[in-house]
């Protein structure tokens, strides 16, 4: 018997229905009293669309080994499916809500079942129904943690976002104040495109939750997406006057205060981060840009030496302090080690890419250079800081054609600070002929 189910398995494996239907019906006849063959062979023909030959070795498969919960959840999908597809006669309604009460009857904490009941109840319409059982479920949630990661497993990711709506709706009124249950209301009305629902359910989700953070940095993000970031400040600022004590908050507040422009604020209140946690070397990294936006590059070069003395394995780090040696035309040998370091780590990066051949640029190594950055531009090919180096790189081989090209590409894709690569176009078109 267990050689027959072996290999019948090996052959569902495979996708073999063929070859999987021969074994478990020679199994089956061999053994009439093996529920395993009689699964299968409901399962293989669910697969092959005959339901009637299905639904009769599922309820075989039970009537030999009543207490199992798999053949029911199939012979439920199968026969939700057929309703789905236009059947809705009565009698199919009411054996599905039996194989769901029969399954709950054996394992009253089954919380799919439970889910799926109280969800199909409200898909017919019996409210009270779906009430009484998802305003229990909701309660269960707070003790048990499954209930959460089932509705994750079955239905987040797999994007039934409408479901889950449902469920939380009936949850909530027996769980209403129940922080995890609003946090997933949250990241579904997030994905839903609901935002301002969104906001308002990540703000319900108390200071006390394992779930807290995340709704904060969720919130956040939002209003961020939105442009809208005096008020995403002020409500950081709300939260972190509330917790004081999270550095986290204090780095995304610095974020904004860094998209804003306001380089002075995105430090002081990063370095209030790291009084809160020394070492943490997401903020020291963050630091470290913002002084390299500010133009303080010293201080930018220190920041990102930290971030590596934390981190030695940190690529980003790595990149930027050797594109800063680079960009500086300083330590070049140093830069290249620490940007191969980087590369190494992430091979496919174009950013670390063109940084290397950056270096060899600055080194005067320009047939090296444009091995880089052409291979940095098939990577980003929209960034008009790579599209201008590989200008560069051309115009300093004399081959004004391509730098012209690259140069307008550069010029096609940048937003801000034009004046530089405007007047390296005027340069090959007549104006002058200084190498950039």
């Amino acid at each position: 018997e267990a050689i027959y189910t072996t290999l019948g398995r090996i052959y569902m494996t495979g996708s073999d229905l063929s070859n999987a239907y021969r074994v478990f019906k020679q199994l089956v006849d061999h053994f009439p009293a093996s529920f395993v063959g009689h699964f299968y062979l409901g399962k293989i023909y669910a697969l092959q669309g005959k339901p009637k030959l299905a639904e009769q070795s599922f309820d075989k498969t039970l009537a030999l080994e009543p207490r199992l919960v798999e053949p029911r959840f199939e012979l439920i999908e199968l026969l939700r499916r057929e309703r789905d597809d236009g059947r809705k006669e009565p009698e199919k309604t009411e054996r599905i809500i039996s194989l769901y009460q029969e399954l709950l009857k054996e394992h009253p904490r089954n919380i799919r079942a439970g889910l799926e009941l109280g969800l199909f109840y409200h898909e017919i319409e019996r409210t009270g129904d779906a009430e009484r059982i998802l305003s229990d479920m909701g309660r269960r949630s707070g003790s048990e943690k499954a209930v959460l990661s089932t509705i994750i497993r079955h239905y987040f990711e797999d994007k039934k976002y409408d479901a889950i709506r449902i469920l939380l709706k009936y949850m909530l009124i027996g769980a209403p104040e129940n922080s995890d249950l609003f946090y997933l209301s949250g990241l579904t009305y997030n994905e839903l495109k609901e935002q301002e629902k969104a906001i308002t359910q990540f703000g319900k989700v108390k200071a006390d939750s394992r779930f807290y953070e995340n709704a904060v940095v969720n919130t956040t993000l939002i209003l961020q997406e939105r442009k809208e970031l005096e008020k995403a400040i002020a409500y950081l600022e709300e939260v972190i006057a509330k917790v004081p004590g999270n550095a986290e908050f204090m780095l995304f507040l610095g974020t904004l205060f860094e998209e804003k422009g306001e380089f002075g604020k995105a430090v002081d209140v990063l370095e209030r981060g790291l009084i809160v946690d020394a070492e943490n070397h997401k903020i020291h990294f963050r630091l470290g840009v913002v002084y390299d936006k500010w133009g303080r590059k010293e201080d930018c070069i220190t920041a990102m030496k930290t971030v590596i003395r934390l981190d030695p394995e940190h690529a980003n780090a790595l990149n930027y302090l050797g594109y800063t040696y680079a960009d500086l035309g300083k330590n070049l040998d140093e830069a290249e080690e620490l940007i191969k370091r980087a590369l190494a780590k992430k091979p496919d990066d174009g950013y670390i890419t063109d940084s290397l051949g950056w270096v060899f640029y600055k080194k005067g190594m320009f047939e090296k250079a444009l091995e880089y950055i052409q291979k940095a531009v098939s990577l980003v090919p929209d960034d008009p800081t790579i599209l201008e180096h590989l200008g560069d790189v051309y115009f300093n081989l004399e081959n004004r054609e391509k730098a012209l090209e690259f140069y307008n590409r550069s010029l096609e894709n940048q937003k801000e600070n034009r004046e530089g690569i405007e007047k390296k176009i005027k340069e090959i078109t007549g104006a002058g002929q200084s190498k950039p």
